[in-house]
Parts: structure tokens; C-alpha cells; sequence
């Protein structure tokens, strides 16, 4: 039993709404430029824009739902939160609850997971026709059955998380026993909370996420290894060209996976300590992790420009552009009779002189 109500506040912090809208608004203008930069400036003659397409639309859908549309306001240790954003007053309306809301964005974010593993199998699979050993390349059978699980498995994350949801009873019988302080929170149509102990099928949801992303990661990572393996053994076949193509996408395609993974595995692995252990001072630190989950969509889209070299140039061109224009504005510009060259008397010609 936690007696403290420091963590439970009956408002969200004055700073916390501005925070977290501002980093959407970021992250939001960098997926719109990394979608423009992948429908206007991808190469036309293969599919593999809309891999990219897909990744980028994904995680512009998650970032903009929880730092936009409901930019929740976690308890950490509990686990539970309340609405801060403007569609409090749709939720009350409708009568939207906060679970729906959060079990609609575990669908989503889990969504990117089959969104680049798409991208890398389309990766590995271009590079396998490059070798004369066809054994390299996935059969069909192989490569529908990882998507087909990969994309069965968020519905199943979705299906477990709203399953875990708690009657009116549970959720007061599991606050007076654990968190007594917070009684007021249940006051707030908005809040809503889970309660392993009270309702096992949240533990499911646990396993099934746990061993959703600890698999999409060592398929990933096979995945991305293999395709290394076929570029390097069969490089001698390839021109120089179609091997930089390889070797370029390969290298920005693992970046796009690592860049988010540290921006969102960190601020997971603290939140998971924390209502482990049930560090209630903890809490504030806690309650920074979905500033973090608001960012990795703009760390997605820096990771692609940095390591596309069409991307890379066309924004380094274009910053430079501004850059001059900006420099222009403010450069000073004298008039013409100010000018002390339009004041002096020319002197006259050696030529005009003599003649």
C-alpha cells in the first residue's frame, strides 16, 4: 500500500500540456518533410518508397495521437494516467474512455514493428537476386508467414490490453488497497488504471508485447546480417554502383531501427524499474517517458535524411539557400550617393589628355 498522492495529482502539471505539444509539433513537421522526401524524392523505378511510406505514416499516426490528440498523463508507479489534451471534453461527450484511447495506441505504435521489418525483407530479398545462390533468398512461404505474424500480433496486443481493463468495483477495491491516496482520481472520467493482481489477463498483455519485440528484434537483426552476408560474398558480381545502393539503404534502414530504440529504450527500462520497485520520488522522472515517445518519429525522419544521400543534399541545399537569402536581409545596403566612390571626381584619362 502507497499512502502518497504526490504522483496522483487531480490535474496535469501546468508544464506538462505545452511540453509534449511542442515536440509534436516537431515531430510532426519532420514526418510530413520525411513523407515528401519519400513520395517526391524516393526513385521511382522500385517499391521500396513504400516501405518507407509505411514506417513513416505509422509513426507520424503514434507521435501525433499521443502529443496531440491525447497527450496522456502517466502515474508512474501506477500504472495509470489521465487525459491532458483538448479531447477531454470529446471523451466525456462520447464517452471515450481512456482505455480505449491507450489500447488504439498500443496498436499503432506496435504497428511499426511489421513496418520495417517490411523494410527489411524487402532490403534482403533485392539483394538475394543478386547472387546466383537462390537458397539466400526467402521463399514465399517464408516471407507471407513473417508478415502474416507480425501483423497478426499487434491486433493480438490490442485484443490482450483492452481485455485488461477493470469494472468500477476493481478499480475501487484495487485503489483502496494499493494506492489509498488517490481515491480522488476515480472522480475523473479521463483516468483509468490496470491491476495485474486484480485482473491476471494484463500479464498476458505483458508476455505478448515482451516476446513481440525481443523476436521482431533477432528478425531484424538476422535479417539485416544476411543481407550484409550476400553483399559482401557476391560483391565481385555486382557493379559498384548496385552494391553502394545495397550497402547505403542497408546502413539507413539499421539506423532508423537504433536511433528510436535508444530514444525509447531507455525511458521504457526506467518507467519499468520504477513501478517494479514503486519508487513513488521517482515519479517526475517517470513522467517524462511519452516526451521521449513524441520524439522518435522526428529521430526516424533525421536518421533517414542523415544517412540518404539524395535526402542529405537536398536539405543541405536548401538550408544553405535560406542561410543566403536570411544573410541578404540583414546585410546593409548603401545608396548610391552615400557611397564614397560616387562622391570622388574620376581623374581624367591619360588618353582624353593628350588629345
Amino acid at each position: 500500500m502507497i499512502n502518497g498522492s504526490n504522483f496522483c495529482p487531480r490535474e496535469c502539471p501546468a508544464h506538462y500540456e505545452p511540453i509534449i505539444h511542442s515536440i509534436g509539433v516537431v515531430s510532426t513537421v519532420f514526418n510530413v518533410f520525411g513523407i515528401y522526401l519519400t513520395l517526391a524524392k524516393s526513385k521511382k523505378n522500385t517499391n521500396y518508397r513504400f516501405c518507407q511510406l509505411y514506417v513513416q505514416i505509422t509513426a507520424l499516426i503514434t507521435e501525433f495521437d499521443i502529443s496531440i490528440v491525447n497527450p496522456a498523463y502517466f502515474f508512474f508507479p501506477m500504472i495509470g494516467g489521465m487525459n491532458c489534451g483538448k479531447m477531454r471534453e470529446v471523451q466525456v461527450k462520447f464517452g471515450i474512455t481512456s482505455h480505449i484511447c491507450i489500447t488504439f495506441f498500443t496498436f499503432i505504435l506496435c504497428l511499426q514493428v511489421p513496418a520495417l521489418l517490411t523494410c527489411f525483407i524487402y532490403r534482403h530479398q533485392v539483394a538475394a537476386k543478386c547472387s546466383p545462390d537462390k537458397t539466400w533468398s526467402l521463399s514465399k512461404f517464408h516471407l507471407y508467414s513473417i508478415l502474416f505474424i507480425y501483423h497478426i500480433f499487434p491486433c493480438l496486443i490490442a485484443f490482450s490490453l483492452y481485455h485488461s481493463g477493470l469494472s468500477k468495483d476493481e478499480k475501487n477495491y484495487s485503489m483502496h488497497m494499493n494506492y489509498p491516496g488517490c481515491i480522488h482520481s476515480l472522480d475523473d472520467f479521463t483516468f483509468d488504471f490496470y491491476d495485474y493482481q486484480v485482473n491476471p489477463t494484463f500479464i498476458a498483455f505483458g508476455i505478448l508485447i515482451s516476446v513481440y519485440y525481443v523476436m521482431a528484434g533477432v528478425i531484424g537483426f538476422g535479417l539485416a546480417w544476411r543481407t550484409g552476408q550476400v553483399l559482401n560474398r557476391y560483391r565481385y558480381i555486382m557493379s559498384a554502383r548496385t552494391y553502394q545502393l545495397h550497402k547505403s539503404s542497408l546502413i539507413t534502414l539499421t539506423t532508423q531501427v537504433s536511433g528510436p530504440t535508444l530514444v525509447l529504450g531507455i525511458p521504457v527500462f526506467v518507467v519499468y524499474v520504477i513501478v517494479a520497485s514503486q519508487m513513488t520520488q521517482l515519479h517526475d522522472l517517470a513522467a517524462t517517458a511519452p516526451f521521449f515517445i513524441s520524439a522518435h518519429s522526428a529521430v526516424t525522419t533525421s536518421c533517414l535524411i542523415m544517412t540518404t544521400a539524395n535526402y542529405k543534399n537536398l536539405f543541405t541545399k536548401n538550408y544553405d539557400n535560406v542561410r543566403k537569402k536570411m544573410k541578404c536581409k540583414r546585410t546593409p545596403t548603401a545608396s548610391v550617393m552615400s557611397s564614397p566612390v560616387a562622391v570622388m571626381r574620376p581623374m581624367a584619362s591619360v588618353v582624353n589628355t593628350f588629345f
